[in-house]
């Protein structure tokens, strides 16, 4: 017989008596249906039909399983299958789990279904940026005290173009703009300008790195650098986060067009701030070319500094980006008190709100009142652009905001 569902057997919910009690020999042969199997029911790619149905549920029947979860799902089948394509979502579909669950309680099985196309995540096409999972971005400006500033504040990164501002704060720091910060170079990934999204102080705005890819970047007069600091940001991957690892050649020139050979820069881990030091150069224009990589790695930060700089990005907690569950955290340690270190933090009462000196286009005016560097964040929240999947074409949308009632 030919089936035009696959169905995976899960042992997901065994009910098994949790008394002390000895099982009789007649109870152990024929189980109460109390004790029976519960299993995923796999709808896949739209190859649905009546006579399908009937037979996944009968065949079950036969097997003691007394519920299924009807799971639609997409992405699992190449070959072209000689049925019609039930679209999710659709008048169609929904007469087909009608269909289902008649014929399961003709047969005494109970169904459940998934709240969305796919098994991960909760979303669909319905589900907007704003209706959406969202997270916090950020941009970094420093000034100097005791002068009036009026300048355009660096709008974080948006995912879809959804960006919404949350607030403006500033605090004195000792800190200051690192010296590839202060040069404002421009960074090209394949020639596509990249803007500040790799030294914005900000690993969430990144870019995707795949093998082959050339960075250029490139300055407006000589620059000298000794080290290089590098964010590799990935939130998830199923692959070991430990064992990743990047190879790339950097080169530099003085015209931009004859390239000579720095150094080869070698990697391995993700989610963590990598500084590798080579020897001193000077020049206009500098290359990054990806020689070999684990897989298709999103760059966060990447600056070219001196060897007294600090990079844009230096959090003063350990594991930082695990610990606010901004990504998969490699194991248990992660989480771990917080690191002390020379720099005590800032001092809540030195922090100062000017959400209300900003315009609705990000400029600040505002004069800071004593002398010195100080640090103006600009936050806001995009939506993360996470999708529901394994998904059909027809259910693939964004995750819900489980966090807005």
């Amino acid at each position: 017989m030919k089936y035009y569902f696959i169905l995976i057997l899960l042992l997901s919910q065994l009910n098994i008596c949790q008394s002390q009690s000895i099982l009789s020999s007649t109870e152990f042969r024929s189980p109460p249906v109390s004790s029976h199997v519960h299993t995923w029911w796999h709808w896949i790619s739209g190859n649905i039909t009546k006579d399908g149905i009937t037979r996944d549920l009968e065949s079950m029947k036969k097997q003691g399983i007394s519920q299924a979860t009807i799971l639609n799902v997409g992405g699992f089948v190449s070959a072209k299958v000689d049925v019609p394509q039930i679209k999710f979502n659709t008048p169609e579909w929904y007469e087909m789990f009608q269909f289902a669950l008649k014929e399961a309680k003709r047969l005494g099985i109970t169904i459940g279904v998934h709240n969305s196309d796919g098994w991960s995540t909760s979303g669909g096409p319905w589900i907007s940026e704003e209706m959406s999972m969202k997270t916090y971005v950020w941009s970094k400006t420093y000034i100097q005290g005791e002068s009036t500033v009026n300048i355009k504040l660096e709008q974080p990164q948006a995912t879809n173009n959804y960006y919404r501002d949350y607030a403006v704060i500033a605090f004195p720091t000792e800190e200051n703009a690192n010296s590839f910060a202060k040069a404002k170079p421009e960074i090209y990934i394949n020639n596509r300008n990249t803007a500040k999204l790799l030294f914005d102080g900000n690993p969430k705005s990144k870019i995707t790195v795949q093998k082959g890819d050339i960075i250029n970047i490139n300055f407006t007069s000589d620059f000298t650098t000794s080290k290089i600091a590098l964010f590799p940001y990935l939130a998830f991957t199923w692959s070991n986060m430990a064992e990743f690892s990047s190879n790339f050649v950097l080169s530099s020139s003085i015209d931009g067009n004859s390239f000579s050979k720095i150094t080869d820069l070698s990697f391995v881990g993700l989610n963590k701030s990598i500084e590798l030091a080579f020897p001193e150069t000077k020049a206009k224009f500098f290359r990054l070319e990806c020689k070999n990589i684990t897989e298709s790695c999103p760059i966060g930060e990447l600056e070219l500094m001196n060897d007294n700089d600090i990079p844009s990005y230096s959090p003063q907690i350990s594991n930082m980006q695990e610990k606010t569950v901004s990504v998969s955290a490699l194991s248990e340690s992660c989480f771990d008190k917080t690191v002390q270190t020379s720099n005590n933090g800032i001092p809540k009462n030195s922090v100062i709100d000017l959400t209300n000196y900003v315009s609705s286009d990000g400029v600040l005016n505002w004069r800071a009142p004593k002398k010195g560097n100080w640090c103006i964040i600009r936050f806001g929240y995009t939506t993360t652009g996470v999708l529901n999947a394994p998904a059909t074409p027809e259910g693939l949308g964004l995750e819900c905001d489980k966090m807005d009632s």
